[in-house]
């Protein structure tokens, strides 16, 4: 039954008038459209064996790469603000990197563009946190 939900899942998530970058049918917060698309990832993570998986992690990795390569600075700067929304993106690109590299399906962990954001965040957060 778990598999037949996250399969449903897969296919809602994957379903273009659910959610479409392309035409327009999106938030324009990166965040939500980071987390939307790599919970596709995450699905082609947990069903690797399902007929559609690979098509949905292959969206998922050319997205991942897309933003890395568009969004992240030289010094890992990201586009959102430094607050909740910059994290909500680095969290889930973090999550879909550790995923897709347990999946054996794309390395993102050693990836230097990954890698900028997640040091730039983490010294953004040292830099904000009052402990």
């Amino acid at each position: 039954l778990l598999r037949a939900q996250m399969a449903y899942l897969g296919y809602l998530l994957a379903d273009p008038s659910t959610w479409s970058i392309e035409r327009g049918y999106c938030s324009s917060n990166l965040n939500m459209s980071i987390s939307y698309i790599l919970n596709l990832g995450l699905v082609a993570c947990l069903l690797p064996d399902h007929p559609a998986a690979k098509q949905w992690a292959e969206t998922a990795i050319a997205m991942c790469n897309r933003w890395l390569d568009e969004k992240v600075g030289p010094a890992g700067e990201w586009p959102e603000s430094v607050a909740n929304y910059a994290h909500v993106s680095a969290n889930q690109l973090l999550l879909f990197a550790v995923a897709a590299r347990n999946a054996e399906l794309h390395d993102f962990i050693d990836d230097p563009r990954m890698k900028r954001l997640l040091m730039s965040r983490m010294s953004s957060r040292d830099a904000t946190d009052p402990r």
